[in-house]
């Protein structure tokens, strides 16, 4: 089941984080996508798509606050998602799907809408508040 969505256009591509429920395993996530632009659009026939697991999700949760400085997802289906910071605080995420390779910067303020946006949802998963979700994460940071 598909719920709310955030998008956020670059120059070169597109990304979308969108609120997943899946049901038979109850898990709530993020489902991220990358498109590129072509021309004054972008091509999302040929986008490449992750769904976060579980404990993927609060590890990206701890890389858009700061906690850890890069981030790496299992293969899913050949698709992989890392993701590092710049010293000017610039998250950088890659998608890799065989050949494609797909890069998207988030901008500091940027950074700043998708931690709330994953923050909640993380939250909602962990059946708490986000302030008790953060301080967990804060806590058990490797």
């Amino acid at each position: 089941m598909y719920g709310k969505q955030l998008k956020i256009y670059g120059h070169k591509t597109t990304i979308q984080f969108q609120y997943i429920s899946v049901e038979k395993s109850s898990l709530e996530t993020i489902r991220i996508e990358v498109a590129t632009k072509n021309g004054d659009s972008y091509n999302y026939a040929d986008k490449v798509t992750i769904q976060l697991k579980r404990g993927e999700l609060y590890e990206f949760v701890e890389f858009i606050l700061n906690f850890n400085l890069t981030f790496k997802t299992a293969s899913h289906d050949g698709v992989c998602l890392y993701g590092n910071t710049n010293d000017n605080g610039v998250k950088n995420l890659i998608m890799n799907k065989g050949e494609k390779k797909l890069s998207h910067n988030l901008t500091v303020s940027e950074r700043k809408e998708v931690a709330l946006f994953v923050s909640a949802r993380a939250a909602s998963e962990a059946r708490m508040s986000v302030t008790d979700l953060l301080n967990v994460l804060k806590l058990t940071q490797r």
